[in-house]
């Protein structure tokens, strides 16, 4: 699921803030003009809650949260990002099909110019996605090569890092923009790489293009800061 489009939806239907919150336990939602505001539980302050109309940016005193309608609802409920979103989509019936993208503007002399290279257009492209038990065919530990990369066993288990034992490859999960897993890359597990091999190669493989590596496990942050830094590994 398009986790833009599914924003954009609720954009463009503000009235559907308000019934997102209220069926997910938030008490006397109200329209104050650009928000909404309510009460995290029964009987606490009713504007210690509030939730852009334009933006969906949310704030909630009570708790610190600085976020959007997503990671408040995630909060609240203590579901995944992937759940969140379904459950979101669910209570307001939202389906991708309902959101129709801006037409793209035509380009000059018919598109001529367009037409003498080859197009590929990663957005029309469906991405398979798996339940996380797939992941249960590799061992779920960190690696040492990594570790002396920089990279700590910490971050290592929220990646949820592991090992194939049937490739020698490091196991590196990749999510779509949903949260669901969408592929497996294997890194080899050495640090001299010979003529010949690769570094990486999949092991599920999937549409890299239409990812972004470390989105869901960074949505917090990339929302509050509103900028990402990408980097490619060597």
């Amino acid at each position: 699921m398009d986790v833009y489009a599914l924003k954009n939806y609720i954009i463009e239907k503000p009235e559907y803030i308000k019934q997102i919150l209220e069926e997910t336990g938030f008490f006397k939602v109200y329209d104050r003009g650009d928000e909404y505001r309510c009460a995290r539980e029964a009987g606490r302050n009713p504007t210690s809650v509030k939730v852009n109309k334009q933006t969906l940016s949310a704030f909630c005193f009570s708790t610190n949260l600085n976020g959007d309608l997503i990671t408040l609802i995630r909060d609240k409920l203590g579901l995944s990002f992937p759940k969140t979103i379904q459950r979101i989509a669910k209570i307001i019936g939202f389906r991708e099909d309902d959101f129709v993208e801006i037409e793209a503007p035509k380009t000059p002399f018919g598109g001529f110019y367009k037409k003498l290279r080859k197009i590929s257009n990663p957005q029309n492209l469906d991405i398979e996605t798996y339940n996380d038990e797939i992941l249960d065919r590799y061992e779920s530990k960190p690696n040492l090569l990594f570790y002396q990369d920089g990279i700590s066993l910490f971050a290592q288990r929220v990646f949820n890092v592991g090992y194939d034992c049937v490739t020698g490859r490091i196991t590196v999960p990749w999510k779509s923009f949903s949260g669901e897993l969408c592929g497996v890359m294997g890194r080899l597990n050495k640090k001299q790489i010979n003529e010949g091999e690769t570094k990486w190669l999949p092991i599920i493989p999937f549409p890299k293009s239409k990812t972004l590596y470390g989105f869901v496990e960074n949505y917090d942050a990339i929302r509050e800061k509103g900028i990402v830094m990408i980097g490619l590994t060597p």
